[in-house]
Protein backbone atom coordinates (compact mmCIF):
# COMPACT_ATOMS: atom_id res chain seq x y z
CA UNK A 1 0.00 0.00 0.00
CA UNK A 2 1.24 3.36 -0.98
CA UNK A 3 2.87 5.99 2.02
CA UNK A 4 0.54 8.47 0.42
CA UNK A 5 -3.07 8.77 1.89
CA UNK A 6 -5.80 10.78 0.80
CA UNK A 7 -9.20 11.86 2.81
CA UNK A 8 -12.38 10.27 2.00
CA UNK A 9 -15.50 9.85 2.85
CA UNK A 10 -16.66 11.47 6.11
CA UNK A 11 -12.78 12.44 6.93
CA UNK A 12 -11.86 9.00 6.36
CA UNK A 13 -8.38 8.66 5.79
CA UNK A 14 -8.24 5.85 2.46
CA UNK A 15 -4.57 4.69 0.79
CA UNK A 16 -3.39 6.70 -2.22
CA UNK A 17 -3.81 2.68 -3.85
CA UNK A 18 -4.92 0.02 -3.84
CA UNK A 19 -3.76 -3.43 -3.96
CA UNK A 20 -5.56 -6.40 -5.57
CA UNK A 21 -4.25 -9.40 -6.04
CA UNK A 22 -6.77 -11.65 -8.49
CA UNK A 23 -5.02 -14.90 -7.18
CA UNK A 24 -7.06 -13.97 -3.90
CA UNK A 25 -10.26 -13.00 -5.30
CA UNK A 26 -12.80 -15.33 -5.13
CA UNK A 27 -14.98 -17.01 -8.30
CA UNK A 28 -17.45 -18.37 -6.00
CA UNK A 29 -19.48 -17.16 -2.85
CA UNK A 30 -20.54 -14.14 -1.56
CA UNK A 31 -17.64 -12.95 1.30
CA UNK A 32 -18.09 -9.42 -0.07
CA UNK A 33 -14.60 -8.09 1.13
CA UNK A 34 -13.41 -7.58 -2.35
CA UNK A 35 -16.14 -5.89 -3.89
CA UNK A 36 -15.92 -2.28 -5.20
CA UNK A 37 -19.33 -1.34 -5.28
CA UNK A 38 -19.39 -1.62 -1.64
CA UNK A 39 -16.57 1.19 -1.34
CA UNK A 40 -16.78 5.08 -0.46
CA UNK A 41 -16.55 7.78 -2.80
CA UNK A 42 -12.86 8.01 -2.74
CA UNK A 43 -12.01 4.41 -3.08
CA UNK A 44 -14.34 3.99 -5.78
CA UNK A 45 -13.35 6.90 -8.02
CA UNK A 46 -10.22 8.72 -7.07
CA UNK A 47 -7.52 5.53 -5.77
CA UNK A 48 -5.40 3.85 -7.85
CA UNK A 49 -5.87 0.21 -8.12
CA UNK A 50 -2.98 -1.93 -8.02
CA UNK A 51 -3.86 -5.38 -9.31
CA UNK A 52 -1.47 -8.02 -9.10
CA UNK A 53 -0.92 -11.18 -11.65
CA UNK A 54 1.01 -14.36 -10.59
CA UNK A 55 4.32 -14.51 -11.89
CA UNK A 56 3.83 -10.75 -14.19
CA UNK A 57 4.15 -7.14 -13.07
CA UNK A 58 1.26 -5.35 -11.49
CA UNK A 59 -0.96 -3.08 -13.46
CA UNK A 60 -1.56 0.26 -11.93
CA UNK A 61 -4.92 1.42 -13.06
CA UNK A 62 -5.67 5.15 -13.02
CA UNK A 63 -9.48 6.33 -11.85
CA UNK A 64 -11.73 9.20 -12.21
CA UNK A 65 -14.91 10.92 -11.32
CA UNK A 66 -14.54 13.42 -14.22
CA UNK A 67 -14.61 12.52 -17.55
CA UNK A 68 -15.24 15.98 -19.35
CA UNK A 69 -15.12 14.75 -22.80
CA UNK A 70 -17.94 12.34 -22.35
CA UNK A 71 -21.15 14.01 -21.68
CA UNK A 72 -23.70 11.00 -22.17
CA UNK A 73 -21.83 9.38 -19.16
CA UNK A 74 -23.46 10.95 -16.34
CA UNK A 75 -22.40 8.11 -13.83
CA UNK A 76 -18.96 7.85 -15.09
CA UNK A 77 -19.06 3.95 -16.15
CA UNK A 78 -15.65 4.24 -17.70
CA UNK A 79 -13.89 6.09 -15.31
CA UNK A 80 -13.67 3.09 -12.37
CA UNK A 81 -12.54 -0.28 -12.18
CA UNK A 82 -15.85 -2.80 -11.98
CA UNK A 83 -16.49 -5.86 -10.05
CA UNK A 84 -17.36 -7.66 -13.03
CA UNK A 85 -13.93 -6.41 -14.99
CA UNK A 86 -12.25 -7.84 -11.74
CA UNK A 87 -14.24 -11.24 -11.63
CA UNK A 88 -13.32 -11.45 -15.55
CA UNK A 89 -9.85 -11.14 -14.76
CA UNK A 90 -9.50 -13.46 -12.10
CA UNK A 91 -11.13 -15.94 -14.79
CA UNK A 92 -8.53 -15.46 -17.24
CA UNK A 93 -5.90 -15.04 -15.11
CA UNK A 94 -6.64 -18.89 -14.12
CA UNK A 95 -6.57 -19.94 -17.15
CA UNK A 96 -3.24 -18.01 -18.86
CA UNK A 97 -2.23 -19.92 -22.03
CA UNK A 98 -6.02 -20.04 -23.38
CA UNK A 99 -5.48 -16.38 -24.50
CA UNK A 100 -2.08 -16.94 -25.70
CA UNK A 101 -1.92 -16.09 -29.43
CA UNK A 102 -5.25 -14.97 -30.09
CA UNK A 103 -6.73 -11.62 -30.82
CA UNK A 104 -8.77 -9.76 -28.35
CA UNK A 105 -11.46 -6.73 -29.17
CA UNK A 106 -12.37 -5.27 -25.75
CA UNK A 107 -15.57 -3.70 -26.70
CA UNK A 108 -16.44 -0.46 -23.99
CA UNK A 109 -13.30 -1.25 -22.27
CA UNK A 110 -13.58 1.96 -19.96
CA UNK A 111 -10.15 1.73 -17.33
CA UNK A 112 -9.12 -1.19 -19.95
CA UNK A 113 -8.24 -4.00 -16.75
CA UNK A 114 -9.79 -7.02 -18.86
CA UNK A 115 -7.87 -5.69 -21.89
CA UNK A 116 -4.73 -5.50 -20.02
CA UNK A 117 -4.91 -8.58 -18.15
CA UNK A 118 -5.60 -10.33 -21.57
CA UNK A 119 -2.64 -9.23 -23.22
CA UNK A 120 -0.49 -9.35 -20.07
CA UNK A 121 -1.34 -13.26 -20.90
CA UNK A 122 -0.48 -13.36 -24.33
CA UNK A 123 -3.44 -11.83 -26.36
CA UNK A 124 -2.93 -9.30 -28.93
CA UNK A 125 -5.75 -6.69 -27.51
CA UNK A 126 -7.81 -3.80 -29.39
CA UNK A 127 -9.88 -1.05 -27.05
CA UNK A 128 -12.56 0.50 -27.64
CA UNK A 129 -14.55 2.68 -26.00
CA UNK A 130 -16.56 6.12 -25.84
CA UNK A 131 -14.57 9.33 -27.90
Amino acid sequence: VASQRMEGKRGKIVPEIEEISLQDLPLEGSEGWWRRSLKDYAQRFRVKVKVHLQGLEPLVISQSPQLAWEKSDPMTTGGTVWDAALLLSVYLSRRPRRLQGYRVLELGSGTGLVGLVASRLGAEVIFTDLP
